[in-house]
């Protein structure tokens, strides 16, 4: 089943690569729906114990504003029994499937929520989209600009024509390369039902800049409003 927060009509905002827990209750603060854990190799990488404080620190925000949250970790071509281990051990909501994982990893994973994402290169990346998404497995498709170099955080948007004509017919969280200075554009263009944000918000990799992230929440809820 769907979250409530997935199925809300409501752009949904969600700040990623988090491992600082005061980054993230700051976010939570300031209006973020979702924050995102990462545990494949990046500059943004935590082990499970800076991921239980993220989520403790989220968490603890969000009950102190009377609101939900959810808190995505995300995973790049890893074994399935390690993904459910760090389940149990963080408690994150959200596996983020951010590899070359076969649509089939969905029967693996059964009883954890799963998004896929796919890195854009043209149009032609449309038929992988919706190759995963016909599979009825994922709450949402994460829509990220491609990099021969690393799998995201790279600061690079992509040609958001794909994105405008997969909404038609996929959930799509809109990532790559967002930033305050671009996401309202982002949001009027594409109408996703979340926007996604790491280093576009940061000082340092790992290190959120809170006068950011506080600007694009605001800029992103204007879009959409």
């Amino acid at each position: 089943m769907l979250s409530d927060l997935m199925t809300d009509e409501r752009l949904q905002v969600k700040i990623c690569g988090m491992k600082r827990p005061e980054d993230a209750r700051e976010a939570v603060r300031l209006g973020a729906d979702a924050v995102g854990v990462i545990f494949a190799e990046s500059p943004r990488r935590v082990t499970a114990d800076q991921a239980r404080a993220v989520v403790a620190a989220a968490r603890d925000e969000a009950r102190t504003s009377g609101r939900a949250i959810d808190v995505f970790g995300l995973f790049v071509n890893e074994h399935v029994d390690t993904i459910r281990e760090l389940a149990r051990e963080v408690g994150f909501d959200v596996a983020q499937l951010h590899g070359d994982e076969l649509p089939g990893i969905a029967n693996e994973l059964k009883g954890l929520r799963l998004v896929k994402a796919v890195r854009v290169k043209d149009l032609d990346s449309l038929h992988e989209i919706e190759r995963y998404w016909s599979t009825g497995w994922f709450e949402a498709m994460l829509l990220d600009a491609y990099s021969e170099k690393a799998r995201g955080g790279t600061g690079k948007t992509f040609d958001w024509a794909v994105a405008e004509k997969a909404v038609k017919t996929v959930r799509v969280i809109l990532a790559g390369g967002l930033t305050p200075d671009n996401v309202r554009e982002a949001v009027r263009r594409v109408q996703p039902a979340m926007v996604d944000v790491s280093s576009g918000v940061e000082s340092s990799p790992g290190v959120k800049d809170h006068a950011k992230m506080k600007r694009f929440v605001e800029e992103a809820r204007s879009a959409s409003r």
